[in-house]
């Protein structure tokens, strides 16, 4: 192997022929650094991978497909299986790696021997600007982001099979709360104040537009909450990690919920009429970690620092367009769900 080309990119693709080629022209620039990329076709129909072909003629592209449950977490998991480089990176198909970033990326590996991931800004092209991940927040997506691949496969650090949304939250959680609070090494986990990824939301009004989109997102919020409390419930020490993670997750749902009032996006009956996903959230909350209404309302009011966190993370961009006047308490929240 070169000495230079360490890392594996993973792509899985379903229908992205919009913008794969942006995706790969993103990445020429890099390919002094890049191992193979892992192109993983998700039961894809239109012609994405035709315009993946010509490609093969400037990058390490290797072509798999997922023969197993069609969904992007599972696209993955082909993908790190069959990866052969020191470092992943996870990307998706119609966002961009940064020209030349991996180079950078490459050093910082180097002048961190320990790491065990590497967490580069990113930029939202919604917003217009980078945005700092949070390092004490477990709001990590693992998409745009760089893990040492033996690290993963040795303590069997995989996606979730069946998890189709939310999936890239569950992964990143799932692999940083393993390093920090499992394997008590937080200093592994390393942020990196260089730009490396961009995320494009050119396509995220239709997503919004999708029948039942907010059903979806709550209730893979809470299956991936669920996940991850029977994933680490076994470890010493972990409860107040889980409890955390839980409630600060809660507080995500809770500023969506915001953004689809102010947006307009929906009508109002709509989005109310959600709520019952919300009540499920924390009756599950209760019931495995015994977390009550009265700690949700706490950990918001005494963590003011994890809450700008929650709100400025790269994977809530769109908390960028809460308006200054927006006023909704967090306690009429709770007790407005705890009504129903």
């Amino acid at each position: 192997m070169d000495a230079e080309k360490i890392f594996s990119i993973v792509i899985p693709t379903y229908n992205a022929e919009k913008t794969i080629e942006r995706t790969l022209a993103s990445l020429i620039s890099n390919k002094d650094w890049i191992y193979e990329i892992i192109i993983v076709n998700d039961h894809c129909t239109d012609n994405t991978i035709a315009k993946i072909e010509p490609f093969k003629l400037w990058l390490p592209i290797k072509i798999l497909d997922n023969d197993g449950l069609h969904n992007a977490s599972m696209a993955r998991k082909v993908g790190i299986l069959n990866a052969s480089g020191q470092w992943i990176i996870f990307v998706d198909a119609d966002d961009c790696v940064i020209p030349t970033s991996l180079k950078y990326i490459k050093e910082c590996i180097e002048e961190n021997p320990n790491a065990l991931a590497i967490y580069p800004l990113r930029m939202s092209l919604l917003v217009g600007h980078f945005i700092p991940e949070q390092i004490e927040f477990y709001g990590f997506s693992c998409v745009g982001n760089v893990f040492k691949l033996d690290y993963l496969l040795k303590n069997n650090l995989l996606p979730a099979e069946d998890l189709p949304l939310v999936e890239d939250e569950y992964y990143g959680k799932k692999i940083q709360i393993y390093i920090s609070h499992c394997d008590h090494n937080p200093t592994a986990l390393v942020p990196f104040a260089y730009p490396m990824y961009e995320i494009h939301h050119d396509e995220i009004e239709d997503s919004l537009a999708t029948q039942n989109w907010i059903e979806y997102i709550l209730h893979y919020h809470l299956v991936h909450q669920q996940l991850l409390t029977n994933d680490f419930i076994k470890y010493e020490d972990m409860y107040k990690v889980l409890k955390d993670a839980y409630i600060e997750n809660f507080i995500i749902l809770f500023f969506f919920y915001l953004i689809l009032i102010e947006q307009d996006l929906y009508p109002i009956d709509e989005i109310k009429s959600q709520l019952i996903y919300y009540k499920e959230y924390l009756q599950y909350g209760e019931k495995t970690l015994h977390i009550t209404s009265e700690d949700y309302i706490k950990y918001f009011n005494d963590n003011p620092d994890a809450v700008e966190a929650i709100i400025n993370n790269a994977s809530f961009t769109l908390m960028a367009s809460l308006s200054e006047n927006t006023k909704y308490s967090f306690e009429d929240f709770i007790q407005q769900i705890d009504s129903l």
